[in-house]
This record gives structure tokens, sequence and C-alpha cells, in this order.
């Protein structure tokens, strides 16, 4: 929580997190994800393997990789739907 605590005091306009709420309670990890993910000067490139259901509409896209290589993009909100039911 300290380090997300450091990129939200430096007010940056592009975050890379890669697991960074793994080890938060799901409520945090729900909170802290929307408050980037409703911040529209900020790009979020996320990286996890959990992802939560009520904020998959706030993304742009969803790239699912599988052994190193993209298996597939979800962009449109028919796509992410679809990405809901197969995956989560």
């Amino acid at each position: 929580k300290i380090n997300l605590a450091r990129v939200l005091l430096n007010e940056k306009n592009f975050v890379m997190l890669d697991e960074a709420t793994s080890s938060c309670d799901q409520e945090s990890s729900a909170m802290i994800e929307e408050y980037f993910l409703k911040d529209e000067e900020t790009t979020l490139f996320n990286i996890q393997h959990k992802m939560n259901k009520e904020l998959i509409d706030f993304y742009d896209s969803i790239i699912i990789v599988d052994k190193g290589k993209i298996s597939n993009i979800f962009s449109g909100k028919k796509e992410k739907e679809d990405f809901k039911s197969r995956f989560l």
C-alpha cells in the first residue's frame, strides 16, 4: 500500500501495476483499482490474475496472455460481456 501511495502522490499520467493489490483485501483492492480506472487523466496498464467483475466495463481493453502470447483481446462492450461470461 505504501508503494501505491507513492504512485498516487506523484500524479503520473501513466501507471503500470503488476499484481499491485494482490495482498489487499477484496474491498481495498476494488477501491484502488476503481480510483485509477475513473481517473481520465491517467492511463492504467494493470497486470493481474484476479479481476473484479464490476470494474470490467471501465477498462478500454482486456488482453489475455497465455504462455507468453496474446490469446484474446476484449475491447467492445459485447466482447467484455463475453469475457465476463467465459473467464470470470
